[in-house]
């Protein structure tokens, strides 16, 4: 629910034409928005008034401890099912952290005028940051044809 307030929002940009624009647009707000103090308001077919939106945020603001972290406000509902219940802070740190992360490693690599290589934000950092690391054995898994460097004996057994 979060990407389509990136498609519907007239105020900053035109709707996304290129797959690769409405990432980078998804990073950005991951990345910039502030969800301890605003929520993220989705106007489907512009069905929300100037005034509704006004009301929304009013009632946000006023009753912030009833709402989650991440609330998304549709026209559908005032506290959108989608994340009346989460997601936790910690959680919610973790995926913003990557996504400001991976949207640093994009800006750097286009300013720098060097080619970039769109798999670099998909692949682990170093294993020196995390306490610990579980290995899985390719073979066993489902999804090892979506693996971003597949190991050439694993491309055998396919």
């Amino acid at each position: 629910m979060v990407f389509p307030e990136i498609c519907v929002r007239p105020q900053l940009f035109e709707t996304p034409a290129v797959p690769d624009v409405a990432f980078l647009r998804f990073l950005s707000l991951m990345a910039t928005h502030d969800w301890h103090k605003t929520p993220v308001i989705v106007n489907f077919k512009n069905d929300m008034t100037h005034a509704d939106i006004a009301v929304s945020k009013a009632d946000f603001t006023e009753k912030r401890k009833a709402f989650s972290l991440m609330s998304i406000i549709t026209h559908f509902d005032a506290a959108s099912h989608w994340t009346r219940s989460g997601p936790l802070s910690v959680i919610l740190k973790r995926p913003c952290l990557l996504a400001k992360v991976s949207l640093n490693t994009v800006e750097t690599a286009r300013l720098s005028g060097r080619t970039f290589d769109s798999e670099t934000i998909f692949r682990p950092p170093a294993s020196d940051d995390w306490d610990c690391l579980i290995y899985l054995k390719p073979i066993v898994s489902a999804r090892r044809h979506e693996v971003l460097d597949l190991p050439v004996d694993i491309v055998a057994a396919l």
